[in-house]
């Protein structure tokens, strides 16, 4: 039986059960981006590298319901399979410590490389444009921190 069939059998809660659930565990996600941008501020000031920005944020609300009611993707439990609930930003001012940034995440966290996306790839060499790198990432266990 596929998801969308399940889905319509009304095996699995409504969409407004999931969004209880996000916003019951929010404030746990709105500590842990705060923590984990701090953190991210430490560990970057042991590379002695100037960065522009570095800024956090949590997934709001209206923008989980809008994910997990999307018809492209549908998921059987959102509140663990989105991947996006915390995000961090770091913006650099230079290539070359854009480099230095992926290479401290790659051996402080441990990385999912079926969900993260560099951006840099995409660009044609004749093209300009936004250059990033965004990575789905959980503590890894050989983690220094």
């Amino acid at each position: 039986m596929s998801i969308q069939e399940k889905r319509n059998r009304n095996d699995l809660p409504n969409v407004d059960h999931f969004v209880n659930q996000y916003n019951t565990k929010k404030p746990l996600y709105e500590q842990f981006t705060g923590k984990l941008k701090e953190l991210l501020k430490d560990l970057l000031k042991t590379c002695s590298i100037d960065i522009h920005l570095i800024d956090g944020r949590t997934k709001n609300t209206e923008s989980f319901r809008e994910k997990i009611n999307r018809s492209t993707k549908k998921y059987v439990d959102p509140t663990n399979e989105v991947k996006d609930l915390s995000g961090i930003r770091i913006i650099v001012y230079y290539e070359e410590d854009l480099n230095i940034v992926c290479r401290l995440i790659e051996k402080e966290f441990e990385i999912d490389k079926s969900n993260s996306l560099d951006k840099r790839t995409i660009l044609k060499p004749e093209e300009f444009g936004y250059e990033s790198i965004h990575f789905v990432v959980k503590l890894s266990i050989q983690s220094s921190l």
